[in-house]
Order: C-alpha cells, then sequence, then structure tokens
C-alpha cells in the first residue's frame, strides 16, 4: 500500500522505490503479452502520480510527471 500523504514519505523514497517496482514488473510481463501487466503498470502509475502530486514547484511538477507519462505510454500500447 502506498502512503498516500507526504507527511508519510516525506522524501518520496518510498513511493518512488515502489512505483519502480511495479514498473520493471510491468515490463518483463509485457515482454510476453501478460494480461498482468497491465495492472502492474496501474500500481505503477498511482505512485508515480502521488509523487507528481506532492510537487512544489512547476519545474519539479513537470520533471515528476515525465515518469506519469512513460508508464500512460506504455498502458496505451499493450
Amino acid at each position: 500500500m502506498l502512503a498516500d500523504t507526504e507527511a508519510a514519505d516525506p522524501y518520496g523514497k518510498n513511493t518512488v522505490l515502489r512505483a519502480r517496482f511495479y514498473e520493471c514488473w510491468g515490463d518483463l510481463l509485457s515482454l510476453d503479452f501478460t494480461p498482468g501487466a497491465k495492472e502492474k503498470y496501474g500500481e505503477a502509475l498511482r505512485g508515480w502520480q502521488l509523487f507528481a502530486s506532492w510537487s512544489t514547484s512547476g519545474g519539479e511538477g513537470t520533471a515528476r510527471m515525465r515518469d506519469v507519462n512513460r508508464v500512460l505510454a506504455k498502458i496505451e500500447a499493450l
């Protein structure tokens, strides 16, 4: 379960680690066109969106949205 507040994960390390884990898992599953890839990418997307929502400036938010957009593209490509 993701920490749903910035206070629970002040620097976002756990949220980013979890999002990367699920994205990599989705990548592995997508190699064989396994249906579970979409589910794993969904978990990754949730983590990246949460992390992006904790941005404190426009530039930081834009940079964090790169991860969100990358995972969205992977989901659309399935």
